[in-house]
Order: C-alpha cells, then sequence, then structure tokens
C-alpha cells in the first residue's frame, strides 16, 4: 500500500512540473507539509521527493528545501528524436527518415531515438529529459491533450522543436509532414474515376490527431466534388486502443469492419481507403473469403509508410508513398537552423506524397510521371 501511495504523490508533483505548474528554482512542499497533505508517513514523502530527483525533475537543497531543477544550457551536439511509438514490424521509424533528419542536421549532431509508447505522460518525461540533455527536439506527437501546456512552455522559452507528421491542437510549432489532403484527394478520385461510387473509409478514432482529420476531410470533398453521398454505413473510426492490441482484437475489429462495408448492406461499398497500410492485409484476406478480387471487384487505397510487402500484393493497391526522407531532411533543416539563432517560426512544411496507382503509373506533384506517359 505505502509503495503506491509513494508513486500516486510522485506522479502529481510531476505532472504540476511539467504542465509548468512548478517552475524551474520553485520550492516543493517539505516533507512533513507532503505527509500531512497526502496522508502518509514522512518516509513516504520523503520516497517520493527522491524519486523525482532521480528522474532530473528536482534538486535537494540544504536548508532550502526541494526545488524544481533549472534545465541546463550546455551545448551537447545531440538531438532528442520522440517518436509516438517503435514498431519493427512496420520498420518504423523507417530509415530513410531517420537518414534525412540527420542529412539536414548534418554530421555535427547526433541522433537520440526515444519511443515514447503512444503514453501522454512517457512522452511528457522525455520531453522534459530531452529539453534538458539535448539541443534540439524533432517529436513525431501523440497529440495528447494534457502534454499542450508543456509543448507550449518549451517552446516559450526558445527551445529548439520541430514536429513530424502532425501539430497538437493548441500548440504553435513548424511542421514537416506530407500533403495528407492532397494526396489523400488524388487517390479517392482514382478509384471514383474507375467507376467506384461507393467509397468507404477506415481508420482510428483520433480526432485530435490532424493527419486523420485531413484525410477524411479530403475524403469527404473528394465524394461532394464528384456528387457522391457520404454514406455514414460506409465509415469506420475504430478504436485507437486497438492499433497496438497484443491480442486478436485488432485483426477482428478490422475483419468485422470490413465486412460489413463490403459485404453486407443494399449497397456495399466497392472501393476502400484504408488511413493506415496496417489496415490492408486484413482487408485482403477478407475479400479472398468472400470471393472479390482486387483490383478487379475491389479497389483499395492506402498511406503505405511501411515496406510495399506488407500489402501482400502492393501492385493491386493504390498505395500513396510519403518521401520520408525530404520529411526528415526538412525538419532536420529547419531545426538546424533554429538552433543556430535564425529563428523557429511556426511554418508549415509540406512535403509532396506519391500516388503510385494499381495499374503501376505514379502520380508525383498530381501528375503521371514521365515514364508512364
Amino acid at each position: 500500500m505505502s509503495e503506491a501511495r509513494w508513486k500516486n504523490i510522485t506522479a502529481a508533483l510531476e505532472s504540476q512540473i511539467l504542465a509548468g505548474e512548478l517552475n524551474p528554482g520553485d520550492r516543493l512542499p517539505s516533507e512533513d507539509d507532503i505527509a500531512v497533505t497526502y496522508g502518509v508517513s514522512r518516509p513516504t514523502a520523503h520516497r517520493a521527493l527522491r524519486e523525482l530527483q532521480a528522474k532530473g525533475l528536482v534538486t535537494r537543497q540544504r536548508r532550502w528545501g526541494t526545488v524544481v531543477a533549472e534545465r541546463s544550457i550546455v551545448k551537447t551536439k545531440r538531438i532528442g528524436f520522440i517518436v509516438d511509438i517503435v514498431d519493427e514490424s512496420y520498420g518504423f521509424p523507417q530509415p530513410g527518415l531517420l537518414r534525412g533528419i540527420q542529412a539536414g542536421l548534418s554530421d555535427e549532431y547526433s541522433l537520440v531515438l526515444c519511443d515514447s509508447q503512444n503514453d501522454p505522460l512517457r512522452e511528457a518525461e522525455l520531453l522534459w529529459k530531452m529539453s534538458e540533455e539535448t539541443d534540439g527536439i524533432v517529436l513525431l506527437p501523440t497529440s495528447a491533450r494534457e502534454n499542450t501546456p508543456l509543448l507550449n512552455r518549451i517552446i516559450a522559452r526558445g527551445f529548439p522543436l520541430v514536429m513530424l507528421d502532425r501539430v497538437p491542437e493548441g500548440v504553435s510549432a513548424p511542421v514537416a509532414l506530407s500533403d495528407n489532403y492532397i494526396i489523400t484527394r488524388q487517390a479517392i478520385k482514382a478509384m471514383i474515376d474507375q467507376g467506384h461510387d461507393r467509397v468507404a473509409f477506415l481508420s482510428f478514432h483520433k480526432p485530435h490527431v490532424s493527419t486523420v482529420q485531413e484525410r477524411f476531410k479530403a475524403y469527404e470533398d473528394a465524394l461532394i466534388a464528384d456528387g457522391l453521398p457520404i454514406a455514414e454505413d460506409r465509415i469506420r473510426f475504430l478504436s485507437a486502443d486497438l492499433e497496438h492490441s497484443p491480442d486478436r482484437r485488432f485483426g477482428l475489429a478490422v475483419q468485422d469492419a470490413v465486412r460489413s462495408m463490403l459485404v453486407y448492406g443494399d449497397h456495399p461499398a466497392t472501393a476502400i481507403f484504408c488511413v493506415q497500410d496496417m489496415f490492408v492485409p486484413i482487408v485482403l484476406d477478407v475479400c479472398d473469403k468472400v470471393g472479390k478480387s482486387v483490383p478487379e471487384d475491389i479497389a483499395i487505397a492506402t498511406f503505405n509508410d511501411g515496406p510495399p510487402m506488407i500489402l501482400r500484393k502492393p501492385w493491386a493497391i493504390h498505395r500513396i508513398t510519403p518521401r520520408v526522407f525530404e520529411i526528415g531532411r526538412t525538419a532536420g533543416d529547419v531545426l538546424r537552423r533554429a538552433m543556430s539563432g535564425e529563428g523557429n517560426k511556426p511554418e508549415i512544411h509540406q512535403v509532396h506524397a506519391d500516388l503510385c496507382p494499381a495499374e503501376g503509373e505514379i502520380i508525383a506533384n498530381g501528375r503521371l510521371s514521365a515514364s508512364s506517359q
């Protein structure tokens, strides 16, 4: 019981520090005060403060007490790269992205890869740690709203920080990303032009993630532009908790969603847009089981962030392939210029993605490549 209580106290005080409610140099309550406030013994209060000290969040000063630690100003030539998840099965983060960031930074800097495990508290801890121990941060954020105050505090004090792929709501920072809206509309249009007037949409439910919202808006606008209805029974947002589920729940949920859109009902979909490529192998399995051929009967379009072969039949699918090296290089270059004092304006740096249709042509920046004309 006492162990759980000191952990709860540590988490509460840590949250106040990371949210900026307690600033560097501010004194924390004494062990006696903590014991009274939380109804614990003094040794339990001592353990909680000692844990904060071990995390580098506070320092213990003789005759003064425990204070929030000051940020180091020593140049380290290291850059923190915080991602929302490290997924070896999908090869993320991609080697091309890492090479691009390094190219933008130059060999003068080294990258420190950090995995927030899609946990907002862990992300906050890493942001604090990297802002103390590195010269800048490249962040692929969880977009958790509770970390907005910490991010704004880091940015306000002039610490160089660049986002990848998305910007959390309420945060103003430079970002390097794909042209999600434009390229998604092109992919949807490609399927409509093939005669598919019943296009489904499959994603995780992430209302706070700008990338998902941009792709969904492009889906809606593409249908409206061609005078097609937006049918609620052809749109599925699965629980975000399923994305990294270690059990079979993810596969079963996707199977149920795909069957409901492609098989059942009076007007089942004949095409489907997947926000992430991890859906596609299961979509293909369902099509095989119900006797529908891809791409003859069912057209599939997806963002292809992982290796193409995870799609099983990449040649039969409209694949959107982000230019990850260019995105990384852009982020690294923006961060390097910010660290050199050239400013850190909250600009959006879009990098065009490529659309590789099922027929094999490559559409770059909205035009067919020369090799296919």
